[in-house]
């Protein structure tokens, strides 16, 4: 057996090109398909060009695939037989870049029948917190303990519970059915788990300290990713996955395995074949049943099947055609056809348990149907237009995700993107609390083309071994974690599966660390489908169909800030259905606005749900509340630890419950909290909150920045009772600053249908925060703005405030606003121009020339070099002043700078320049996209505008329509993150071509702030 890692000989130079007349062999070809002409497939082999395209014959197991292409489409051909014109198949791999996972395609295989419709319906249906769903992660727990345990730290039943409470508090003290009897049946199969492991597996040839738990694999090859429960490839090479359900009738057959189960351990065991090189014959393949309690009969031997992969690579590539053809529809009518084809007719193809089928399955699947029937063509045309959009973005977001093994390991250093030749320093990843690996990271300032890594703690990432450049995350096994500790030489990694095997990482290996990818679209899918199933009065006001109502005779229990302030809390608190704030950069929104709206629903006991989109703005949150009126009152941060700023994790769920050991604890230690943060991704994966906690109002910062469709589930979701779990919003945001990222084009995500355009659904890029503002932004009931200022100098904000918010901020003012001197260097050498020119000058403009030869269009070295002259003139100022340079947040003596530039090649091409410095004080300030930046300020910021071509203004532009003004969001937010002095660089001639830099530049020209020189003429003097 190869060592893992490497990839199937490739026989294709042993094979004559197509058109050739011989026949041979492929081992692998990736095709694009160029035609369809009836059943008959032409195609372009991508790997050997030839004048002609090839003729796929794809036979009868994949000929429903068949009728599915599109011109324009990859497919991925293993085992091939050439012959004369035409590529024979053994296997077809449909969009093979989209990597579907191995679970949800198992589950499309039931005993009653075999569809890709089943996808849809584990896509669409809420993730309900059912008791034995929650038995599954208990065992799988308690599975995962048994393998790593030792002589020294044996695994006991009392101690995985209280692991399992830990981690699960939430769902045990909400899942109903939860009994004395489920907690024997837990015991009772982590009694079964110990046993297999003890005496079955070594029967077996399987030891647990040779294994792997929970290894990652992505498949490019067979477009499919997964997670095993256990790997051995030591020895004899085993596969084992855990089921702790029922298993299949008749319960006296121990050699009877579930279809799905069947279906699921014959894809892993061929994407370890796939990618290991493992011989179909030395890979056993077992599917434990936990549940049986009978010695011999709880492990079961999954024997190949020829047809077994074929017939499921058929069912995934009809997934990935469906959502092709519903992506490339923007009426919607596709996914309604789809979803309306999902009935037991053409799902259900095997009805020899009629009677099981009509009491069981059959209802299910007309209940699945029901809510679209209920809908009205309003709500339906809703549900059908945004779901189409959701999965055009779904489908980009694969697309993306591949960039990761097509991007040349090259390019990625560049950018900062992989760190490369990591060797082990220290492995804890056997550690049951806080495992980790550290492992260091060698120089390679001197490198060419070197940049800096591109990565945070906090960063989901993925290591795996590599040893040479063929080694990428489709050819290795993955091991995922979070970045713990980063420094310059070495980064920590705690990893989520700890493992027991001390031979899994090899201290003389190589490593490699990429960043992760989670796809996230799962809740927005089920949002969707839960608007549907939401109250109706919920739904007529989302859909604008009932004006949001006021109660005018609530009153304030105290006074806040200032009268504006007053104002706004009072009205947010007489609306009964939403508020909308427009907060502008540096008004507060978060600081004085969101903590003041908190001590007014606190002081009256309310519940309150606080929810932005990113960790940084929840941390931003956290901190408001520490800083409330009276001290911080008891709140609970959801989410992981790694995710929250360490100041904060004393605050999290996890932590206050942990001492928990019955449900009746977590909901007491629950009770106590009126107060919950989070992220709408992390409430979204902790719904099983609202039925402990029933929310008065939930305040959703950055507003602007996330989707309708990542927002209405959560509006939609119900308590206990059935009733709205949250029964009032409030939308904070400005749709003035960046909103949601998008990877379609706006032609794509334009909405046509006059009903929706009606309720203010235009667009699918536009959030449900803009789409209320619009409906109801001439009715100060409920929209307010903020509108005191107190980040940014009155000269530096008046560019935006004339230009984007028609002069109607105004200064606080603070200290900082009404000093004359723009970053307090008094002391400068009147004889250096860039010296004399940063100390007295708050805005500035400054010219690079042209770009370096054989330079792509997103990088210019002679901006780099602007940007490196600048920090070293910053360097020598803030020396003769007494200043530190710090990287965010600066207080007294402090001077914080950032840099903003759009692309990451830039930021590298940057951080090569600055490297030449070596000034270990400036490694910290931090260089980004003004995406990455929106939320954050600095007193000095430097803008790289890096646009060598006119067809780059697209790009560095997000440009918006309000009322007659054309406003840049990006350059909005670019400007407004100074709080001192703002520098931009960049080509005047292409960027002049935008009305809105170019009335810039003349602003920045008129305050004498344009150098008109060449920048290396005027550094001389």
């Amino acid at each position: 057996m190869n060592k893992p890692g490497h990839d199937y000989p490739d026989r294709s130079s042993d094979s004559p090109r197509p058109g050739a007349g011989a026949g041979g062999l492929l081992a692998r070809a990736r095709v694009t398909v160029t035609r369809r002409d009836g059943e008959r497939v032409f195609a372009r082999d991508e790997e050997r060009p030839a004048d002609d395209p090839v003729e796929i014959l794809p036979g009868a197991a994949f000929a429903a695939t068949a009728a599915t292409l599109w011109e324009g489409c990859r497919l991925n051909l293993l085992d091939v037989t050439v012959a004369r014109q035409a590529y024979i198949p053994g296997m077809m791999i449909l969009e093979p870049d989209y990597l579907l996972d191995i679970s949800a395609l198992a589950e499309c295989v039931k005993e009653h029948g075999t569809h890709p419709l089943y996808f849809l319906h584990d896509q669409l249906r809420p993730r309900e917190n059912t008791a034995p769903l929650l038995l599954g992660n208990a065992v799988n727990l308690f599975f995962d303990e048994i393998l790593r345990e030792t002589a020294e730290a044996p695994a006991t039943f009392a101690a995985c519970l209280a692991k399992l409470f830990r981690s699960a508090a939430l769902d045990l003290a909400t899942c109903p059915g939860i009994d004395e009897e489920f907690f024997r049946e837990m015991e009772r199969q982590f009694l079964n788990l110990r046993r297999v492991v003890e005496t079955d597996l070594r029967a077996r040839g399987v030891h647990r300290e040779r294994g792997l738990i929970e290894p990652s694999f992505t498949c490019e090859r067979l477009g499919l990713q997964g997670r095993l429960d256990f790997l051995q490839l030591e020895g004899e090479p085993v596969v084992i996955e855990l089921k702790s359900g029922k298993p299949p009738y008749p319960n006296f057959d121990f050699s009877r395995v579930g279809a799905n189960h069947r279906a699921q351990a014959s894809l892993y065991r061929s994407i370890i074949q796939q990618m290991l090189d493992v011989p179909p014959g030395q890979l056993n393949t077992y599917i434990l049943y936990s549940r049986c309690t009978r010695p011999g009969t709880n492990l079961r031997f999954i024997h190949p099947d020829a047809t077994t992969l074929p017939a499921l690579l058929d069912v995934r590539n009809r997934i990935v055609a469906a959502e092709h053809a519903i992506a490339s529809d923007g009426t919607g009518e596709k996914a309604r056809e789809y979803i309306a084809s999902a009935t037991p007719g053409a799902m259900i193809s095997n009805r020899d348990n009629e009677p099981f089928l009509s009491r069981y399955i059959i209802p299910d699947m007309e209940g699945f149907q029901r809510p679209f029937a209920g809908a009205d063509p309003l709500e339906q045309a809703y549900f059908y237009t945004l779901y189409a959009f959701v999965t055009r973005e779904h489908l980009l977001s694969k697309a993306g995700v591949a960039a990761s093994w097509r991007t040349p390991a090259r390019e990625k250093l560049e950018q900062g993107e992989i760190l490369v030749d990591l060797e082990i320093e220290r492995d804890d990843s056997w550690r049951e609390e806080a495992p980790s690996i550290a492992l260091r990271v060698p120089p390679r300032e001197e490198t060419p083309g070197y940049c800096p890594p591109n990565f945070r703690e906090g960063d989901i990432v993925v290591l795996y071994e590599r040893e040479n450049d063929s080694d990428n995350v489709t050819t290795r096994q993955l091991f995922r974690g979070t970045i713990e500790r980063l420094a310059p030489h070495a980064i920590t990694i705690r990893p989520r599966a700890t493992q027991r095997n001390p031979a899994i990482f090899r201290p003389g290996g190589k490593y490699a660390v990429e960043r992760d990818f989670l796809d996230s679209f799962g809740a927005t899918f089920r949002g969707l489908y839960a608007f549907l199933l939401a109250n109706s009065e919920r739904r007529a006001l989302l859909l604008n169909r009932r004006p949001p109502a006021v109660d005018d005779t609530r009153a304030l229990t105290r006074r806040y800030m200032n009268e504006e302030i007053d104002t706004i809390v009072l009205r947010a608190k007489q609306a009964k259905d939403y508020f909308i704030l427009v907060g502008p950069p540096g008004t507060g929104k978060t600081s004085i606005a969101l903590k003041s709206l908190v001590e007014e629903f606190h002081a009256e006991h309310l519940d309150i749900l606080l929810l932005s989109y990113t960790n940084r703005a929840v941390d931003e949150i956290c901190e408001a509340l520490e800083h409330m009126e009276g001290g911080a009152p008891p709140y609970a941060r959801v989410g992981p630890e790694l995710s929250c700023a360490e100041k904060f994790r004393g605050r999290l769920l996890e932590r206050i419950i942990a001492p928990c050991r019955r449900r009746e604890q977590v909901k007491a230690a629950l009770d106590d909290r009126h107060i919950f943060v989070a992220t709408t991704a992390a409430i979204a994966s902790k719904s099983s909150l609202f039925k402990l906690k029933h929310f008065h109002v939930a305040i959703i910062d950055e507003a602007s920045q996330i989707l309708e469709p990542q927002l209405v589930g959560l509006l939609a979701a119900k308590d206990n009772a059935g009733n709205n779990a949250i029964e009032k919003f409030i939308l904070i945001g400005d749709h003035k600053q960046l909103p949601a990222v998008v990877l379609q084009a706006p032609p794509a995500s334009a909405i046509t249908r006059p009903a929706l355009r009606e309720i203010g659904l235009t667009d699918g890029r536009v959030s449900l925060f803009e789409r209320l503002y619009r409906l109801n932004k001439h009715n100060p009931a409920v929209v307010a703005m903020l509108r005191r200022q107190g980040r940014m100098h009155p000269e530096i904000s008046l560019f935006p405030n004339r230009e984007f918010y028609r002069g109607m901020l105004e200064a606080v003012p603070v200290k900082h606003q009404e000093e004359d001197t723009p970053a307090d260097f008094t002391r400068f050498d009147p004889e250096r121009p860039l010296e004399r020119l940063i100390a007295t000058k708050r805005l500035l403009f400054i010219p690079p020339g042209s770009r370096g030869a054989g330079e792509t269009g997103k990088q210019n070295s002679a901006e780099a070099r602007i940007v490196t002259a600048l920090l070293s003139t910053y360097r020598a100022l803030c020396s003769r002043n007494n200043l530190q340079i710090v990287p965010a947040a600066a207080g007294t003596g402090e001077l914080s700078i950032g840099i903003i530039t759009p692309y990451r090649n830039q930021i590298a091409c940057i951080r090569r320049e600055m490297a030449r410095l070596a000034a270990p004080e400036l490694a910290a300030i931090t260089i980004d996209t003004v995406e990455r930046f929106q939320g954050s300020q600095r007193d000095v910021i430097i803008y790289s505008c890096c646009v060598n071509d006119p067809l780059q203004l697209e790009f560095l532009s997000s440009v918006v329509e309000d009322e007659g003004l054309i406003i840049d969001r990006k350059l909005n937010v670019a400007i407004t993150r100074a709080r001192k002095q703002l520098i931009v660089t960049g080509n005047p001639a292409i960027l002049s071509r935008d009305p809105v830099y170019q009335r810039l530049i003349t602003f920045i020209r008129a305050r004498a702030g344009f150098i008109d020189a060449p920048f290396p003429e005027f550094e001389r003097g």
